[in-house]
């Protein structure tokens, strides 16, 4: 499989920052939902090094993480535009990334760990309290 490069002869494509701010400020809000399950699953340790999402071959992920009896994934594809649930025991789940507000994308986070029979105690409750409900709603822009 041939790698597309980009203009500068980098593998990395160029991001007009113009053209794609919206969708990073989105991106920095999706990621700090999916941070707080992070903080919920992970012991603590010092300076917070047990809650950043790692790069991964294909975007963003939490890495594994105790939950209950499994280890949960969860990963940023942003090769394939999906967020990826995965569970030790096999289980997996995928959900479109798609241009939508933040508290549509905590809704669907949300029905997702259910749908894998997963309960994440204090992520809900410390995530709706993130900003006001017009910061919510106003970011919703995902251009792939």
């Amino acid at each position: 499989m041939e790698q597309a490069k980009s203009t500068h002869g980098s593998p990395w494509p160029e991001l007009e920052w113009a053209q794609w701010n919206k969708t990073a400020d989105t991106l920095h809000m999706w990621t700090q939902i999916v941070g707080k399950t992070r903080l919920a699953l992970s012991p603590m340790q010092a300076h917070w090094w047990n809650i950043p999402l790692y790069v991964s071959a294909r975007g963003l992920s939490t890495s594994a993480m105790p939950c209950g009896e499994e280890l949960l994934e969860v990963e940023f594809d942003f090769v394939s535009h999906d967020l990826r649930f995965r569970l030790s025991d096999g289980a997996s789940l995928s959900t479109p990334l798609r241009s939508q507000s933040v508290a549509e994308f905590y809704r669907q986070y949300q029905r997702s760990l259910t749908a894998l029979g997963l309960s994440v105690k204090d992520s809900s409750s410390s995530c709706r309290g993130e900003g006001s409900d017009s910061v919510r709603r106003r970011h919703r822009t995902y251009d792939l």
